[in-house]
């Protein structure tokens, strides 16, 4: 069962609503092959709701005034891209989605495949009909070529399940499942629209939605899977997030930025304020401060206690020109203990960080333990970590993002070359490097995750 692609939009902020559309909107597209909007890219609209089990998130899609167009996009990885006949691959889509209560007809998932190198369009569309009765279509007419009634709850969340290969008869099939029960079952079907091969998959809104109550349409705990040998529905499953909860190799150092809230300027100064709230949770009694001075120098400066609020009590330190630090300069402090909680936020955080420059240095955290509310026998299927990283250091540096399990790690190596923004890099396991065995909780509560910094000039 090659699992390539799951996600619970579980990482990528808290910030609820269309009012923390512009927030949200930016980390979900890092997770994504492409997004847009119609012709206008990053004016889609899509943003975080509770979940169905209101113990996570899930994404609605589309609000009033945006229509034609919101998606996100899954590329099907190279390798899988052959030609629609007999050696087609065979995908299953699994999905939570939430169905409009106003009646309503919509494609709201759309596989597509490349006419030349270069192109790419629908092949086949599934979606509801008046929000109760389901479709497939194919092609960009939209020829519907499998259908059935009274299948959806309009405003309410399904399980769906969808397996199809893209091909012509008599090896095209498409097969769907909602809520475990078989709605569509056609094989063989013809489902090529004279492509050449299989190239995206992508979660869709096409319609006027409704920015509040039941009528809208929203995704949750999406799998896309390999089908190698014979149908291999996961049925009903749920994607989690585990943050770092302890540190368990911590050799990168951590830094919390924070801003002066007062001017240094007097002949000396014994107290260095930083706003209120603006000591981080978890600051040593004692350390060094890094104060960008006015003439953008950095002057390090050893405190001795704080309030942990807003003040740090500092030795009897001499601010004459130009040394002085004008409210509002950069104070950063640099540590190398409790590094989890420099990395534990739901959604990229650049307040605080870990940072290396040292080549083959580790850091890896104890992760939060998963029990409540799962089933004793529940089945874990995979294992992602993600990482969010930006290189400040120029050239072509590498992290191994890693899983342990009790020693035994699997890894994989990304390049950060981006110098500006933060991008997302996911490392997965589908099975227990223990052993090489399919996971379990009692695996996945022991496992600890995090990086080493393979090169920094590769």
């Amino acid at each position: 069962m090659p699992l390539l692609f799951f996600e619970g939009f579980e990482t990528v902020g808290t910030e609820l609503g269309i009012a923390n559309e512009a927030t949200t909107r930016p980390n979900i597209h890092k997770r994504w092959d492409d997004t847009g909007s119609g012709a206008v890219k990053n004016q889609d609209s899509y943003f975080l709701i509770d979940d169905e089990f209101s113990e996570g998130f899930a994404i609605q899609m589309g609000n009033n005034g945006f229509s034609n167009g919101n998606f996100l996009q899954w590329d099907v990885p190279t390798a899988l891209q052959v030609p629609a006949g007999s050696g087609a691959p065979t995908f299953i889509l699994g999905m939570r989605v939430h169905i409009p209560s106003t009646s309503r007809t919509a494609d709201i998932i759309e596989f597509r495949g490349k006419f030349t190198p270069a192109s790419d369009a629908k092949q086949i569309s599934i979606g509801y009909t008046n929000s109760s009765g389901i479709y497939v279509s194919r092609g960009t007419v939209g020829t519907t070529i499998a259908s059935n009634t009274n299948v959806f709850a309009a405003g309410q969340w399904h399980w769906m399940e969808i397996e199809i290969k893209m091909a012509d008869l008599p090896d095209g099939k498409v097969i769907i499942k909602v809520d475990g029960v078989t709605v569509i079952d056609e094989d063989p079907l013809d489902t090529n629209d004279a492509m050449t091969v299989a190239s995206a998959v992508r979660l869709l809104y096409k319609t006027t939605n409704a920015s509040t109550g039941e009528d809208f349409v929203g995704y949750d705990d999406i799998y896309i899977i390999n089908v190698e040998t014979t149908e291999e529905f996961l049925d009903a499953v749920r994607v989690r997030s585990l943050p770092p909860s302890e540190d368990d190799a911590a050799n990168w150092n951590n830094i919390s930025n924070m801003v002066l809230g007062d001017t240094l300027d007097a002949a000396s100064e014994t107290i260095l304020d930083v706003g209120t709230g603006g000591i981080p949770d978890g600051t040593p009694q004692t350390g060094t401060l890094y104060v960008t001075l006015d003439t953008d120098s950095i002057r390090a400066i050893d405190y001795t206690a704080h309030n942990s609020d807003d003040e740090f009590t500092i030795d009897d330190e001499s601010w004459t020109n130009p040394n002085d630090a004008t409210s509002g300069n950069q104070v950063q402090l640099r540590d190398s203990s409790d590094n989890y909680r420099k990395v534990d936020e739901n959604g990229v955080d650049t307040a605080d960080y870990v940072v290396t420059d040292l080549s083959q240095s580790i850091d890896t955290y104890e992760l939060t333990d998963d029990s409540s509310g799962l089933p004793t026998n529940s089945a874990v299927f995979a294992v992602k970590v993600e990482v969010e990283a930006t290189n400040p250091f120029g050239g072509t540096p590498s992290i191994d993002v890693r899983i342990d399990s009790n020693g035994s790690l699997s890894t994989e190596e990304f390049d950060i070359t981006d110098t500006t923004t933060y991008v997302v890099v996911q490392h997965t396991a589908t099975l227990n490097p223990d052993g090489d065995v399919a996971w379990d909780i009692a695996a996945v509560n022991a496992a600890k995750a995090g990086m080493r910094m393979d090169n920094k000039f590769n």
